[in-house]
């Protein structure tokens, strides 16, 4: 089961039981009690949570629709030859056997070739899994720059007499782009473990790709610079609190940490930390010491603090000192992943040959940013 399905079979249920709690009182002929009343209101702003986190998923596929049917985008997908003679040459080229070069489509001047599509879709999906951000915050695949309008402005209401006329108001609009930056390295194999038709090359290569941009992608998509990388979550963030110390925080901030956070943003939130963070978090306990932090129900379920999610990142600062920021706290959906075009790779057969080893040089492009301030900020020390 998808994750959108999921959501609307969640929200399907709330409606189910919201309608039950005003049939049972309608079948009794009463008034509904006090105690149904806030399990309706309870429903109620669930399912307006789930509402959101639905129509931003079914917003993302027709975005994703719209760009497969876009020529240039039909154009990106044609250079991309998923059929098997393709896949077939491309992978003789990595063993170094014989191919047919027309048969495959070049990325660049340098002489790298496209890679099947087939593999860049399960390198998608495997580094999807297995980079924390990707699992986290949207993710979408363009075949150029997008500019992505977001709302700079909230509309002027007022109240109003009757009969009497409308203030008029208006939305400004403000444009982030998601570019593209470019990802990538060497890997280097040797010529035996090539030659031996016994070990799954491709499966092989794609593991070595992804153990080399997770990490890579992961750093940047929390603290890049925007410079020849994404422009990470934690670069230029508003603060929710300031601590009142510079080398520890107090559950009491936690929790106004909680609450800095809109409450439509803090349904679908999530804690992003530091492992030094985290530790001192689970040691924070309320006025009637009891712990603050919660074991995740089942095995693999995230931990909770304060009933949202908690997560660790090594690239959150790992240290309770002045100016640091160990900490995050928001809806990550509003960080928006793109991934730009076809990944390239190219055989290197004499830059290691004396080593008897055979490099190949992988790349692919990359941009990320925040779509909106306000659905996440930062914990930042004194």
């Amino acid at each position: 089961m998808n994750k959108l399905q999921q959501l609307r079979e969640e929200a399907s249920k709330l409606l189910a039981d919201m309608r039950g709690i005003l049939a049972t009182a309608e079948k009794e002929n009463r008034s509904t009690t006090q105690e149904e009343n806030a399990k309706y209101d309870a429903m109620e702003r669930d399912f307006d949570a789930k509402k959101a986190e639905i129509q931003r998923f079914e917003a993302l596929e027709k975005a994703d629709k719209f760009m497969a049917s876009a020529p240039e985008f039909e154009a990106q997908k044609g250079s991309v030859k998923s059929d098997d003679a393709y896949t077939e040459n491309f992978w003789r080229y990595i063993r170094g056997a014989e191919f047919e070069r027309n048969a495959l489509s070049t990325t660049d001047a340098n002489g790298g070739y496209t890679v099947p599509k087939t593999f860049q879709t399960s390198v998608i999906e495997l580094l999807n899994k297995e980079c924390l951000m990707r699992k986290l915050c949207s993710v979408m695949t363009t075949a150029n720059t997008n500019l992505i309008p977001v709302e700079a402005s909230r509309p002027q209401f007022g109240w109003i007499q009757e009969a009497a006329a409308y203030q008029e108001t208006g939305l400004t609009f403000a444009q982030i782009q998601i570019g593209a930056h470019k990802a990538g390295g060497i890997i280097k194999i040797s010529e035996e473990l090539l030659n031996d038709s016994a070990i799954n090359i491709e499966a092989y290569v794609k593991g070595k790709m992804v153990d080399g941009l997770a990490l890579l992608e992961e750093e940047a998509f929390i603290k890049g610079d925007g410079n020849n990388k994404p422009k990470g979550l934690i670069t230029g963030i508003t603060a929710g609190i300031t601590t009142g110390a510079s080398d520890k925080f107090t559950a009491d901030e936690v929790i106004d940490m909680f609450y800095s956070l809109a409450v439509g943003y803090r349904n679908q939130a999530t804690w992003l930390v530091s492992d030094v963070f985290e530790k001192e978090l689970r040691k924070l306990k309320d006025k009637n010491n009891r712990y603050l932090w919660e074991e995740g129900l089942t095995v693999g379920a995230p931990n909770t603090i304060l009933g949202r999610p908690v997560y660790v990142s090594e690239f959150m600062d790992n240290e309770l000192s002045a100016g640091k920021q160990p900490a995050i706290f928001g809806d990550l959906k509003y960080y928006q992943i793109a991934d730009r075009g076809a990944m390239g790779l190219q055989r290197l057969n004499e830059l290691y040959a004396g080593n008897g080893q055979v490099g190949f040089r992988i790349y692919k492009r990359t941009d990320g940013k925040l779509t909106l301030a306000d659905a996440v900020k930062s914990f930042k020390m004194k």
